[in-house]
């Protein structure tokens, strides 16, 4: 999971490093200033708990419904039904 999740981030790679960049930043410019964090970390976060960041901002993201990982799974569970159903409807005109 965490070589596919590398993989995918070394593909954005330039937008990632310029957000990155941007949150250092706007981290050291804080009072107290924030963590700052280095592109060698960014690999091994593979859910959104990890991210301390996060929990410093003015909205807890990880309260929303998409972030819980049982909705994340129910939803996936809800796409992977519909898409079947899809395919059900597309073998039949075959």
């Amino acid at each position: 999971m965490r070589t596919h999740i590398a993989k995918s981030l070394q593909t954005r790679c330039q937008a990632i490093s310029t957000a990155l960049e941007a949150y250092n930043k706007a981290a050291i410019e804080l009072d107290p200033p924030a963590p700052t964090l280095d592109w060698s970390r960014i690999p091994h976060y593979t859910f959104l708990e990890d991210f301390q960041i996060l929990r410093n901002s003015d909205r807890d993201i990880r309260e929303k419904p998409w972030a819980k990982a049982l909705n994340r799974e129910m939803m996936k569970k809800y796409q992977r039904i519909k898409r079947a159903r899809e395919e059900v409807i597309r073998c039949n005109v075959e």
